[in-house]
């Protein structure tokens, strides 16, 4: 069975913010014509109508409704919604780096910075030159090198490690010479043999030095006699750098010319082979340096084709 109560009438002298009154009871404001209904606990009754209000100013010891300011607060549809969903619309946003570009360049052990490459975002290895990449994971990669040498052996000899930059030096021993081309493709260094030294090979006639830098011409440099009959089969040329014109050298017998040779222009070392002359120990040989320059040259006479 259903219940209801009867509207009880009277007149209450008192504010009607601390009135009680009994549970169920529907009182109203005099003044505003305000509803309200009374839970038996609450001063004031829980609004419920009239006077153009519905429910009473929550507080902390009133029950009742709170201000929704549109303008903080989107309502849609009669859904409440405190967030719109774009970031910027947050208050007390957390501080995001951003990733600006790099600046990379160059720096030698002067500290010296060349070749500064700025608004750099993407850096690549080049594989052909031994850099390999490794994901470590969080964020972190390993550049390494592959293809590198940091150990250099000689059978019989302590290995050289090489630590940090570091530099390895050839020397020339007796009867030896060592030549580099910086300029080459691929760059080069060439080991020859003078033929002053004790350990020279028997396919070897004689080698003409001219040592420091010259300018041609040079005449009669370094007269050899044979001790032994012999046939001048190749013949090799080669300057401690590369020429800027042709270095050209006569190779005289008796004072006669066998013939010329000649390093090219942009090489420092050149070899002729195939020839065919006959010197015997009555014999005298010359070299005449008739073009060009060097530095610390030498000319390798053969009795085999090298």
């Amino acid at each position: 069975m259903a219940f209801f109560r009867k509207i009880k009438a009277g007149l209450v002298r008192d504010d009607i913010e601390n009135f009680v009154g009994e549970e169920g009871n529907i009182f109203f404001n005099v003044e505003t014509g305000e509803l309200r209904l009374s839970d038996g606990t609450t001063p004031g009754g829980i609004g419920i109508g009239g006077g153009g209000s519905y429910l009473p100013t929550a507080s902390t010891t009133v029950k009742g409704g709170v201000k929704v300011d549109g303008t903080t607060i989107t309502i849609t549809d009669q859904t409440i919604s405190g967030f719109s969903g774009n970031y910027h619309d947050l208050t007390n946003k957390p501080t995001i780096p951003n990733p600006n570009p790099l600046t990379v360049s160059l720096i030698d052990t002067n500290n010296t910075v060349t070749n500064t490459l700025s608004n750099i975002t993407t850096l690549r290895f080049d594989t052909d030159s031994g850099f390999d990449l490794t994901n470590l994971g969080g964020g972190a990669v390993k550049v390494g090198m592959n293809s590198t040498f940091k150990t250099w052996k000689v059978d019989g000899q302590s290995d050289l490690v090489a630590t940090g930059l570091d530099t390895v030096e050839f020397i020339a021993g007796p009867g030896v010479s060592i030549a580099t081309n910086p300029t080459a493709n691929p760059k080069s260094i060439t080991f020859s043999s003078t033929g002053s030294g004790s350990g020279s090979g028997t396919n070897l006639i004689k080698t003409f030095n001219i040592l420091n830098e010259f300018s041609a011409p040079l005449l009669g440099k370094a007269v050899f006699v044979p001790v032994s009959a012999n046939t001048i089969r190749s013949v090799q040329l080669t300057n401690s750098r590369t020429v800027g014109v042709d270095l050209m050298v006569g190779l005289y017998r008796n004072n006669d010319l066998l013939n010329f040779f000649t390093i090219p222009a942009g090489n420092y070392t050149y070899i002729y082979s195939g020839l065919n002359y006959t010197i015997n120990t009555n014999d005298y040989l010359t070299v005449n340096v008739v073009a060009g320059a060097g530095e610390n040259f030498s000319m390798g006479i053969f009795n085999t084709d090298i």
